[in-house]
């Protein structure tokens, strides 16, 4: 079976493994409409969007464990120094990192990835920038923390960003260490 967070359709077995009750529980909610999704046509089958049960989970203080298991999903945007972040990750099985140079696939990324920490150079793309951290929040469904990597001078770009307490900004240069701990600080606890 695929992993369940890489599932973008549930089934109701799919949504009481997650939230750890009988699928008898899930068409319950389906049919009061307290868990939003649709119905196969010509069938008894019901299917859940993910975003509509991380909603929903989140509405009803369910823990989100279920979802975050697996590697940590680490995104990095932009091209200057990152590769190194990647190699130095790249052995720890629990990290998946990947790279990207521009905002657009970034954000096909995202969506795709659903990443649990998303790095963003802004000395590379700094015009994109609110436009990603904007959408990891709203895309990733889970909660994602932000490292932002920026010169000094680029301050005030920073915190246009808001990144309050799920974001983090290291100032260029840097020792690459303190990325990688910065990274592994972030990555969500299973």
């Amino acid at each position: 079976m695929p992993e369940l967070r890489e599932k973008h359709l549930l089934t109701t077995g799919d949504v009481a493994r997650i939230c750890h009750v009988a699928p008898r529980t899930v068409s319950k909610w389906f049919d009061t409409g307290k868990l939003r999704g649709f119905r196969i046509p010509l069938s008894r089958e019901r299917r859940i969007p993910m975003e509509n049960l991380i909603r929903f989970m989140h509405e009803y203080g369910l823990p989100l464990t279920e979802l975050r298991r697996g590697p940590c999903r680490v995104l990095a945007v932009g091209a200057d120094g990152l590769e190194q972040m990647k190699d130095r990750l790249g052995d720890d099985e629990s990290f998946e990192v990947h790279l990207t140079c521009g905002a657009f696939e970034a954000g096909l990324l995202t969506h795709r990835l659903r990443p649990d920490v998303l790095v963003i150079d802004l000395d590379t793309v700094a015009a994109q920038a609110p436009v990603l951290c904007r959408d990891a929040r709203r895309n990733s469904g889970l909660q994602v923390r932000i490292i932002v990597v920026a010169s000094e001078s680029r301050r005030s770009q920073v915190a246009a960003l808001a990144l309050t307490d799920n974001g983090q900004w290291l100032v260029r240069p840097y020792p690459i260490e303190q990325l990688i701990e910065s990274i592994k600080a972030a990555a969500p606890t299973p």
